[in-house]
């Protein structure tokens, strides 16, 4: 019985050793959002790069909308990404963009910066990655990039969001 003892505690602890990292594995998501903004570019007028940790970068995807977002401290940015219809993104180009409140038949990338914002009356976005939990319909993973002309700018804004839980 001892002899059993001793060689099941050994073993026990290598176990207990290889599944302690699965077990306290970080699980914080990691996001960023980068944005190049071209002279004349509006609302977003100068480039950015926001990430975590340093910024806190909220990615979400409410009703078939793909929201990030992350204020600084220096100021407020968001960008949204819709597909025609509202209907689900999927891995692809959007390229046909406008006012989606008004034409739901349009693709919407609306980018906010410090309480102005505006939805590109030129430009588009792909979508290189999306996946959703099948259980919660929550966003997993997300990588994709934009580009953003406002009506009456003539600076372009490009831009890349990345996500993963």
């Amino acid at each position: 019985m001892i002899k059993r003892i001793l060689v099941a505690l050994p073993v026990a602890a290598a176990v207990a050793v290889l599944a302690g990292p699965a077990a306290f594995a970080d699980t914080t998501p990691v996001a960023s959002i980068d944005i190049a903004a071209a002279p004349g570019s509006y609302p977003v007028k100068t480039s950015g790069h926001w990430s975590a940790p340093d910024q806190e970068v909220m990615v979400s995807y409410p009703k078939n909308v793909l929201k990030a977002q992350t204020d600084d401290g220096l100021g407020y940015v968001a960008v949204l990404l819709q597909a025609p219809n509202n209907e689900p993104l999927h891995v692809g180009t959007y390229t046909n963009v406008g006012y989606t409140p008004s034409h739901p038949e349009l693709s919407g990338v609306l980018v906010i910066h410090d309480g102005l914002g505006c939805y590109a009356e030129e430009g588009g976005f792909t979508v290189d990655r999306i996946e959703t939990d099948p259980a919660t319909g929550f966003l997993t993973a997300f990588d994709g990039s934009f580009d953003q002309r406002c009506p009456g700018s003539t600076g372009t804004a490009h831009g890349e969001i990345h996500f993963q839980r």
